[in-house]
């Protein structure tokens, strides 16, 4: 019985370890970020991202991002950010650096309506602000 038990703690302790040492893979090494590139274009149709450069949890730079659905289409040329690790392990998302390039937003109220297209260039031209909170 005490085999078993010792056994089932070092399977365990095993699957956590390899879990953990996967994790900093994807997120903390930029070959990890290709990964999950990959896996996000494959499993979340509404998502597509050309490029990825850099590891999530550093500073990243990410080319050619498009979000689309029924209503809304959002393209960026690029998108530059810098996660903050600390809220990421208190259950919260913070960006200590944002930066976006050749913004396209599109959105259709309903589908026989006319479509509505801003497009910003410049960073400055086009006021921008996030909520404060998001749930």
């Amino acid at each position: 019985m005490t085999k078993l038990i010792k056994l089932s703690a070092l399977i365990i302790t095993l699957f956590l370890s390899l879990t953990l040492c996967a994790t900093a893979l994807l997120l903390f090494t930029s070959s990890g970020s290709q990964i999950l590139r990959s896996v996000v274009n494959h499993y979340v149709p509404m998502v597509n991202m050309d490029d990825i450069e850099g590891a999530l949890l550093t500073e990243s730079k990410i080319e050619g991002i498009t979000v689309k659905n029924d209503d809304l289409h959002i393209r960026v040329q690029e998108l530059q950010l810098k996660l903050n690790m600390a809220s990421l392990l208190a259950g919260e998302v913070s960006v200590d650096k944002f930066y976006a390039l050749g913004v396209k937003v599109i959105y259709q109220d309903n589908p026989s309506d006319n479509v509505k297209s801003q497009t910003t260039e410049d960073s400055s031209s086009v006021p921008f602000s996030f909520p404060i909170a998001i749930d």
